[in-house]
């Protein structure tokens, strides 16, 4: 048992992050980042590394919580379903990219797609 245990505890996203001006996808610019891991009580996830020059956060977020939820209550009820078995899978994802060039935040919000079967 104390060997699943650590490997749980153990585990970690390899991430790859690009991003790119929507007129001029030849602006591209991304890091890798290596063994980052998420906070599985709050449901929020923070990519940062010298390697990388963005600080990235990103929160789990369920679609149906209503909207006056703040994001990181959001993230911390998303986790916690998650931990109860009362869903499978992450409706979308919510974050904000901090660049070290300037002092803007960005927020981002993404969705899960639905694709049919062919």
């Amino acid at each position: 048992m104390s060997e699943i245990e650590n490997d749980l505890n153990n585990l970690y996203f390899y991430i790859q992050v690009v991003q790119w001006h929507p007129d001029d996808p030849s602006s591209a610019v991304g890091c890798r980042v290596s063994q980052i891991r998420p906070d599985m009580q709050s449901g929020v996830m923070t990519i940062a590394s010298a390697d990388c020059p963005n600080l990235y956060t990103v929160l789990l977020s369920d679609l149906v919580t209503e909207k006056t939820s703040g994001i990181n209550e959001k993230a911390g009820n998303t986790a916690n379903k998650i931990r109860q078995r009362e869903t499978a899978q992450v409706e979308a994802l919510e974050g904000s990219v901090q660049p070290t060039s300037n002092a803007s935040t960005f927020n981002f919000s993404v969705s899960r797609i639905k694709q049919e079967l062919q």
